[in-house]
């Protein structure tokens, strides 16, 4: 079924994020599985739509993977990071 990411429900998502990449992926295939079978094509462009907007999201979750986000309140300073070029 083509679903809308609203609809995902996060206790299930969080323990699993390395495979939400692919979850995504699914949505999209679904999206464009649900676009070839319509033949109004104002829903068939939207259904191509949401299916592009779950792949920018496998691409977002593969680059969050990699990703270390650090918080600091203001006014303390972050501790220095090994350049890891080096």
């Amino acid at each position: 079924m083509c679903t809308s990411a609203h609809s995902v429900r996060l206790e299930h998502v969080i323990p699993e994020m390395r495979g939400l990449a692919d979850k995504y992926r699914q949505f999209a295939h679904e999206c464009i599985e649900a676009a070839s079978g319509l033949s109004d094509v104002h829903r068939k462009l939207e259904a191509l739509d949401m299916a592009a907007g779950w792949l920018r999201l496998a691409e977002q979750a593969e680059q969050n993977q990699t990703t270390d986000v650090v918080y600091a309140s203001p006014g303390v300073p972050l501790p220095e990071r090994p350049d890891p070029s080096s």
